[in-house]
């Protein structure tokens, strides 16, 4: 059995991989650490979550491939995951780029980071619980293109427990009018968006 620390952070990401290559190249990307852009157009986007999770960016991509460039971890929290990797230390702490974010719970914690723009990114939360013997987890994937410069936000947290475990993960552009919602738009596995418009044609060639 894997301990609950290990489980809480492969199980979920297991789970949505589709084919063998897709595990293995999860398994050899897990603990990537992602690559900010130094320059550029890009904008701030504070990720904030409850105390039991992480989040992985996946940048300048529609859809989600582990061994995608500059992927790879972003903020992971201090309470039920951790993982002996020293380059992952510095993530687990907050870090303010000055982003004038919505007020959160007490419970909830904060990590500023660059996103590059012009090009879609694929943000991935990820939270879990533990009853006895058995471990509880879920995801959100969300597509992110932020249109304009100003700072963005992504609140993630938890509801239920058990097996009625659910996740969410709100978008919002933090302009000078206040907090605006986004949309949210759900990101696929990169494998499935192919399969998906593999099987376009077939279904529009059928009389």
């Amino acid at each position: 059995m894997l301990p609950r620390s290990f489980a809480l952070l492969c199980l979920p990401l297991f789970a949505a991989c589709s084919t063998v290559n897709e595990a293995w190249s999860e398994l050899t990307n897990t603990f990537n650490v992602y690559q900010e852009p130094e320059e550029g157009p890009r904008v701030k986007l504070r990720l904030t979550m409850n105390a039991n999770g992480y989040f992985r960016i996946y940048p300048q991509a529609s859809c989600i491939d582990h061994a995608q460039p500059k992927s790879g971890m972003a903020f992971l929290s201090n309470v039920g995951i951790y993982v002996p990797v020293p380059r992952l230390d510095p993530l687990r702490e907050p870090r303010d780029l000055g982003v004038a974010g919505l007020p959160v719970a007490v419970n909830m914690k904060s990590r500023d980071i660059w996103l590059p723009t012009g090009q879609p990114s694929v943000v991935w939360y990820v939270t879990g619980t533990s009853e006895g013997q058995y471990h509880y987890s879920c995801g959100v994937k969300l597509l992110v293109n932020p249109s304009s410069t100003s700072d963005h936000q992504i609140v993630a947290d938890m509801v239920g427990s058990g097996s009625k475990l659910a996740c969410f993960a709100l978008l919002y552009e933090l302009g000078a009018d206040g907090p605006k919602p986004i949309p949210a738009v759900k990101a696929p596995m990169c494998s499935e968006a192919a399969a998906a418009a593999a099987e376009s044609p077939k279904a529009a060639s059928k009389p």
